[in-house]
């Protein structure tokens, strides 16, 4: 009987360390380090009592930034994503790959010979 209990336990054990495995499968390290220092931030602000949003809102915004570096638009450079002061409820999103054959890309062709910016610069800020 105890070694079913063992087994039992050990069983337990590895559920957890599969499923995060799948759930950070496929984002590069750079971008795993951001989100493990964000887990950090969030729960230093829990402990201080500055928390930013609700938990449910935290970690949907948590989903949505592991699934966003996971895309493959992402992966191919077709946009950025920055966190303003580290900031899970603050985005910098740069557009920085368009249509070729859109007006779009034709005005930021222009728009980096005049002034050395090729992207569209948006921020989304969560509440």
């Amino acid at each position: 009987q105890d070694s079913e209990d063992l087994d039992h336990y050990e069983m337990k054990e590895e559920e957890p360390a599969d499923g995060k495995k799948s759930e950070d499968e496929g984002i590069g390290k750079e971008n795993l380090a951001i989100l493990e220092k964000i887990k950090k931030n969030q729960r230093q602000d829990y402990l201080n009592g500055a928390v930013s949003g609700s938990v449910q809102a935290t970690d949907r915004l948590m989903k949505e930034l592991r699934d966003i570096y996971r895309s493959p638009s992402f992966k191919g450079g077709y946009y950025a994503v920055e966190l303003v002061n580290d900031s899970l409820y603050d985005w910098n999103v740069k557009l920085l790959k368009v249509d070729e054959d859109s007006a779009l890309h034709n005005d930021l062709q222009i728009l980096r010979e005049k002034e050395g910016t090729d992207f569209i610069l948006l921020n989304f800020s969560f509440k």
